[in-house]
């Protein structure tokens, strides 16, 4: 009798247990998001770069100031180059997590480059991170990031257990 009564107390609480989703207002934030940041990177807009990156980017870049100098900086390399972007585009949201201090999640993203009169693609994905049930994300472009200890220098209660995926294909 004993083991019935626990196999029924499981069963309900194994019933109400769900895998916990982000929103779909979460879900539409996040890919408003991406789209802001690869219209910012199409644009050079470095302000708007500067209001999608994490608090510890600029922090570790050396604040406000020398992140907008730095992108700045890698604007004029790109122009001395012969670099000209000419197409940013993000994909449908992948790896969506819920970790101890808000949601994870992986954006494709997508460039298309001339170099010197040659097209080049480039593909990498965007690390989000919203602390506010997806109101607000933070991204960053996992092309500088390999690591789990790279992506929690950023974002300190990264889950461990996130794998940071190789780069998507075109």
């Amino acid at each position: 009798m004993k083991r019935v009564l626990i196999g029924v107390v499981l069963l309900f609480v194994l019933a109400d247990v769900r895998a916990e989703e982000l929103s779909k207002e979460g879900l539409e934030n996040l890919k408003k998001a991406a789209q802001k940041v690869a219209d910012a990177q199409k644009n050079q807009d470095h302000k708007a770069m500067l209001e999608s990156v994490p608090p510890k980017l600029i922090e570790m870049l050396g604040g406000k100031e020398k992140f907008i100098e730095t992108l700045e900086n890698i604007a004029k390399e790109f122009e001395k180059q012969k670099v000209k972007i000419n197409k940013v585009t993000t994909a449908d949201p992948v790896s969506i997590t819920k970790g101890s201090d808000g949601w994870y999640a992986f954006v494709p993203f997508h460039l298309e480059l001339t170099v010197d009169g040659k097209s080049i693609k480039s593909s990498s994905y965007l690390l989000s991170f919203s602390p506010d049930d997806g109101k607000t994300w933070q991204m960053v472009d996992t092309s500088g990031v390999k690591t789990l200890k790279e992506a929690q220098k950023m974002f300190p209660n990264y889950p461990e257990k996130l794998a940071i995926p190789k780069p998507p294909k075109e």
